[in-house]
């Protein structure tokens, strides 16, 4: 990591509501992940978000600059504290993700950015709930209003910018980055443990579920295989939805854990020989990405940015997510041949330091930050 000093250093302010150590999902760890990198180049990075509670923040990562959760006014309260961290020393850049909206008004001499972490429909529905419309209405004026936009992936840009009906005044493609000296293979000589691993939420559009039902065929054709499912349960029911589906026969081979902090998952994937995560509409795939640099098979998905994140065939098997006979046919060809694992494991993580890699992300971040403050 370079160590002199940046010719300008920069006052950057994430607003994220998901930074580990705090319960949340992948915009969290692209934040804290990104901003501990941007701080190590001699740039000054804060955190904004509405938090229910204090955590230990990690002290080498974002200043956070934590809103306590109101009844009320949540947005207001994440604009008012912006306001008072420019005026007490002016920020240079503001990045908002794109769910949470578009913020009050502009703050006079703070440049905008939005990052896509989510995609956007083409025109709010009106059976949605009188909250969920809004939201989504809210989501679509932020990218009218804010002229910079940074996507993750090109299927992420070119979805937005249907759903918005607008084009950007300046958009970059940037990958989310992963820090590949925490996610690596193991060393030489250790053996990956015969099996599958999902990390992700548990619900539909991640394929916890279509994941699920193609194991309760395929572990039954290979005793020695087991899956561990990891992740979040937004919906509190996930995990005894995805024991139903296995039956009381599997249980004993399928562990079920929460979510695990990004050392742990680094752990699990290292030990993993198939990462699988059929995800329908992924901006992005941090696990892909993760799976990939950890030496890891991938299954993922030919939906949404599966193909710009794993390359099929060389770092991983992509299958439709519509085809539950797809899925159990690469669970198959996986589990049967650890020669074609290691293959594509050795190519994924070449992959993933070339595209992923921290301090690479890093770079393009802040050459495009630089272009669209003038500089």
């Amino acid at each position: 990591m370079p160590t002199d000093p940046p010719a300008r250093p920069l006052r950057l302010c994430f607003v994220c509501d998901e930074l580990p150590p705090a319960p949340g999902g992948g915009i969290g760890s692209y934040t804290h992940t990104l901003g501990k990198c941007l701080r190590e180049l001699g740039h000054e990075v804060l955190a904004v978000g509405l938090y229910p509670r204090r955590f230990d923040w990690d002290p080498a990562g974002p200043r956070v600059e934590a809103v306590p959760l109101p009844a009320r006014g949540g947005r207001r309260a994440l604009h008012e504290r912006l306001v008072a961290l420019h005026q007490r020393h002016p920020l240079d850049l503001v990045e908002w993700p794109s769910y949470q909206g578009p913020f009050l008004r502009a703050i006079p001499g703070v440049t905008d950015i939005i990052r896509l972490h989510s995609w956007l429909p083409p025109a709010p529905d009106r059976r949605l709930s009188p909250a969920a419309w809004l939201m989504q209405w809210r989501r679509r004026r932020a990218l009218q209003l804010i002229p910079n936009w940074s996507a993750p992936s090109r299927w992420a840009l070119e979805q937005s910018q249907a759903g918005a009906g607008c084009t950007p005044k300046r958009a970059a493609v940037i990958p989310n980055p992963v820090d590949v000296r925490r996610f690596h293979p193991p060393p030489d000589g250790v053996r990956r443990a015969p099996g599958v691993l999902f990390v992700g939420a548990f619900a539909e559009h991640k394929g916890a579920f279509a994941l699920a039902r193609a194991l309760s065929f395929v572990l039954k054709e290979f005793p020695a295989a087991r899956a561990r499912f990891i992740g979040r349960d937004p919906e509190g029911n996930g995990a005894e939805r995805i024991r139903e589906i296995l039956g009381e026969q599997l249980a004993a081979r399928v562990e079920i854990r929460g979510q695990m902090d990004i050392n742990n998952v680094a752990g699990e994937m290292q030990r993993a020989r198939i990462v699988a995560m059929p995800g329908t509409r992924e901006t992005f795939g941090l696990a892909w990405a993760e799976a990939m640099a950890s030496g890891a098979a991938v299954i993922g998905s030919t939906a949404a940015a599966g193909p710009e994140t794993v390359t099929d065939g060389e770092a991983g098997l992509l299958v439709p997510p519509e085809s539950e006979d797809a899925l159990i046919s690469a669970l198959r060809r996986l589990l049967a041949d650890d020669t074609l694992c290691e293959r594509l494991g050795r190519r994924g993580r070449e992959l993933a330091v070339e595209r992923y890699a921290l301090e690479k992300v890093a770079g393009q971040t802040l050459e495009y930050y630089r272009r669209c403050l003038g500089d």
